[in-house]
């Protein structure tokens, strides 16, 4: 069996290394199947409940997008 991707999880990457996780990510040979950004959406939940305010999670998810498709 060949796997050819493998999910993303920006709570496991290292804050301040995207260079860094992006070249280990190519280096790899694999591609992103999948990327789960730190703060899912704009209402919080039982698993992401900070920040509680629905303008700062937007603000959090726009920049997990933009950090996740480099």
């Amino acid at each position: 069996m060949s796997v050819d991707g493998v999910g993303i999880w920006e709570l496991k990457l290292p804050k301040g290394q995207n260079t860094r996780s992006v070249d280990a990510l190519r280096a790899s040979g694999l591609q992103a199947a999948v990327c789960v950004s730190e703060v899912p959406c704009n209402v919080p939940d039982s698993y992401v409940r900070e920040p509680r305010d629905p303008i700062e999670r937007r603000k959090e998810l726009c920049a997990s997008i933009r950090r996740l498709t480099i």
